[in-house]
């Protein structure tokens, strides 16, 4: 389902668990590819924590292609977008560490 925000449209995150700062909720958005290991692993990882996120195909979708490669200045995938903070072509293993550090702290 997507809503318009300041006349742009938003789509909701899938359901789960929101990431937590204090009294700020954050957003993660996960750029992904078909056929992508790396990605599929991210988000069982997002899955398994209960984290709500927005899944982002590129693969066939020029516009979310186009706003990765914008966002972080290279085309490969997945790109991780927590709350504004980029992991870039990244993997489960980095994106569970991201995780601990900002929920710990």
């Amino acid at each position: 389902m997507k809503v318009r925000f300041l006349g742009k449209p938003v789509a909701f995150p899938q359901a789960g668990t929101e990431i937590r700062q204090g009294n700020r909720r954050m957003t993660v958005t996960v750029w992904t590819k078909t056929w992508c290991g790396w990605c599929d692993e991210v988000v069982d990882l997002l899955k398994s924590r209960g984290i709500a996120f927005e899944e982002r195909r590129v693969t066939g979708n020029q516009d979310h292609y186009d706003e990765m490669v914008r966002i972080s200045r290279q085309s490969k995938a997945p790109v991780v977008d927590i709350d504004g903070h980029l992991l870039i072509d990244t993997d489960a293993d980095e994106v569970a560490d991201y995780l601990d550090k900002i929920t710990t702290a």
